[in-house]
Order: structure tokens, then sequence, then C-alpha cells
């Protein structure tokens, strides 16, 4: 169903810490599952930090990226928007339709 900018900018202010919440929760759920690998091998321990290092880096700039998929952004995505979908509590991307 194509998304009117005026439903997409309602949706967004009315849901706007649901939807930031939803994908920082992923995010922080993904770090979480990295730091409770647990191994006595020596090179999955070497590469487990290295993408413990990666996640420290890119905290960041997932937090950006998301932020550029609200309507009101300055420099908001050309392609796509943040959405919440309210009957599955879920907030999902969706592609501008022209």
């Amino acid at each position: 169903m194509k998304k009117t900018y005026k439903e997409i900018i309602y949706n967004q202010e009315k849901f706007r810490n649901d939807i930031l919440l939803f994908f920082l929760k992923d995010f922080k759920e993904a770090k979480a599952d990295l730091y409770s690998i647990k191994s006595k091998d020596n090179y999955i321990m070497s590469q487990k930090k290295k993408l413990e290092a990666n996640f420290k880096k890119s905290s960041k700039k997932y937090r950006l990226s998301i932020e550029k998929l609200f309507f009101m952004h300055p420099n908001r995505d050309k392609d796509k928007f943040a959405w919440w979908d309210e009957k599955k509590e879920k907030a999902i991307i969706l592609k501008y339709e022209k």
C-alpha cells in the first residue's frame, strides 16, 4: 500500500521511540550474542575480538543510518523510510513508491 508523505510523517512522529528502540534492540542483542561466545580455540577468540572491535566502531554509524530513515532528517534516505507496523508491533523499512 502506498504511503503518503503525510502518513509517513505522522507515523514516524507518533512512533519515533518505538522505531528507534526496535532497531537498537536488535543491534544490542546481536552484540550480546557475540560477547557470550566462549571457546578455547585461539582462532575463534581472535575473530571474536575483531568482531567486537567492529561493533564498537559501527555502533554510532548504525544509529545514524537508522536516523536517516526518518522523513524529517536533513540527510534522509531517498529510497527507504522507517514505518511502525501497529498490528505486528515492529518497525519495518519500506521503499518510497513513485
